[in-house]
């Protein structure tokens, strides 16, 4: 018997991570014959097996080539006998109101998108315009699936429809916590850093910050893993200026499958942003994934990370720049006798986000949007889980 089709449209950057679209299109490749519209080649190996036919619809990463890519994927979709459209991104707002039965997975803010430019004039205009225009057609899709209570919030507060509106967490694979432990500091505090290597995500902080720790004798690891090759040059090139060679480890990108054993080498996992508006919305994946492997995070004061995070409980929280991390590092060295029950209480908190338990609410809401609500998974999304985990509250 032939399994219904399912639409899938992605729009991945270069430097992305893959691992919350891999658990995605690997339930829907259980359920269905997926065809995956991308506007680069995918490499197979992000995905371990998962089987789809790729189409290719190159463009580029800006947003006139985002708007000709939506173009281009609804004149093909719309000729299509499918059952639903996944949509993976809130790059797809436009696409969401012209394709019926979609299921709009809510990643980012809009403003990660179209820019917010800071002068009057017509530039200006034409921004607020589309953003307007992207949460109104986004009220469209059958289904939209923020990330994050405060995406749920914004969407509501811009008018998007609470009913079919689903709270989905980004999920963590069972390969982070199945060999979970907690967590005792020996002779040094090994610190990671899972992600983008960038300046507004902590690059030069994160160096010279463990730069001042070795300098003030406290003894601390940084290992930094998801370089890309022009960052992993730059990296390097800084520790050997900076002396740090021996505390401040550098890596390339690596398969979303490995990034378990990095974390099992380490004590406690790195979160740091810039407190621009668009990253007070979405949390980044890599924090819940710190705490599925029993490891506390340090993290800057966003709203990001604090939602998720109580200091001194589960993580230690720093006002972003250099003397805060380096004071936070300082606080967990100083404190280490209660680090086993920080990263207890980090695998305590971390269970709600489980892909396990994910998963059925996803797979409820694509069928949601196909039009065949499943009993118990239909209706507007429990806050309950959320507003434990904004104040601190055990699952």
């Amino acid at each position: 018997m032939t399994r219904p089709l399912c639409v899938v449209a992605t729009w991945f950057y270069e430097s992305q991570g893959m691992l919350d679209f891999k658990y995605r299109l690997r339930a829907l490749a259980d359920n269905y014959r997926l065809m995956v519209f991308t506007r680069r080649p995918l490499d197979p190996s992000d995905f371990d097996g998962v089987e789809f036919d790729q189409i290719l619809l190159a463009e580029k990463a800006d947003l006139p080539g985002l708007l000709r890519y939506q173009w281009r994927l609804w004149l093909r979709v719309r000729l299509l006998d499918y059952h639903a459209a996944v949509l993976l991104g809130s790059h797809f707002g436009f696409l969401s109101a012209a394709l019926p039965r979609s299921a709009l997975y809510w990643n980012e803010h809009p403003l990660q998108i179209v820019p917010r430019d800071q002068n009057r004039g017509l530039k200006r205009r034409i921004y607020t315009l589309m953003l307007k225009l992207w949460y109104r057609a986004s009220n469209r899709a059958a289904v939209v699936l923020p990330i994050s209570h405060t995406l749920r919030d914004d969407l509501l507060a811009h008018g998007v429809r609470g009913g079919h509106t689903r709270v989905e967490w980004m999920g963590v694979d069972e390969t982070f916590y199945s060999h979970a432990r907690v967590r005792q500091i020996g002779d040094r505090l090994r610190v990671i850093y899972v992600g983008t290597v960038q300046p507004a995500r902590g690059r030069d902080v994160m160096l010279d910050a463990f730069a001042r720790l070795k300098q003030e004798g406290v003894p601390a690891h940084l290992t930094i893993v998801g370089a890309s090759p022009e960052q992993l040059d730059y990296c390097r090139e800084r520790v050997a200026e900076l002396g740090i060679g021996d505390v401040v480890r550098v890596e390339g990108r690596v398969l979303g499958r490995e990034v378990p054993q990095w974390l099992d080498e380490a004590d406690a996992g790195l979160c740091l942003w810039e407190n621009r508006p668009h990253w007070q919305f979405n949390p980044p994946t890599k924090l819940f994934e710190y705490l599925a492997a029993g490891l506390p995070v340090i993290a800057s004061d966003i709203r990001t990370h604090t939602d998720y995070l109580r200091e001194g409980y589960s993580g230690a929280i720093f006002p972003y720049g250099v003397d805060g991390l380096v004071d936070a590092v300082r606080r967990l060295w100083r404190d280490r006798a209660q680090f086993g029950a920080m990263s207890e209480a980090a695998m305590i908190e971390a269970r709600q986000y489980r892909w396990s338990g994910v998963r059925p609410q996803f797979e409820a809401s694509v069928e949601a949007a196909a039009g065949r609500a499943i009993q118990g998974r239909s209706q507007p999304i429990d806050d309950s889980a959320g507003k434990a985990a904004k104040h601190g509250k055990l699952s």
